[in-house]
């Protein structure tokens, strides 16, 4: 989708409205975290504001390369900016977050 959104497991996830995202380097780093998400963390059990602060520390800690495959960092990654913006307080599952954002809509 290029500086639009991100395809997360073969679904595009429009991000053109999300004033947040500055450029197209946090784009790219938003699509790895969600993949990350997405293979580590979604599980049905834990609410997404849980697996956001997990990660977040998590990338305190060990920077980008705890979301990259096998530790290979992109030169083009910027940290997305944190917002108070996001609300959910159920468990979520990889594919849910899709369907969240199409009720939505």
């Amino acid at each position: 989708m290029g500086r639009d959104g991100v395809v997360l497991n073969h679904e595009n996830i429009d991000l053109r409205y999300v004033e947040q995202l500055a450029d197209s380097e946090q784009l790219t780093c938003l699509g790895y975290l969600l993949r990350y998400m997405e293979e580590q963390e979604f599980d049905g059990r834990k609410e997404a504001g849980q697996i956001i602060e997990r990660l977040v520390k998590k990338l305190e800690a060990e920077g980008f390369a705890a979301v990259c495959e096998s530790g290979n960092v992109p030169g083009n990654l910027a940290m997305p900016r944190k917002t108070g913006g996001i609300c959910m307080r159920e468990p979520v599952s990889g594919h849910e977050v899709v369907k969240k954002k199409e009720r939505l809509q």
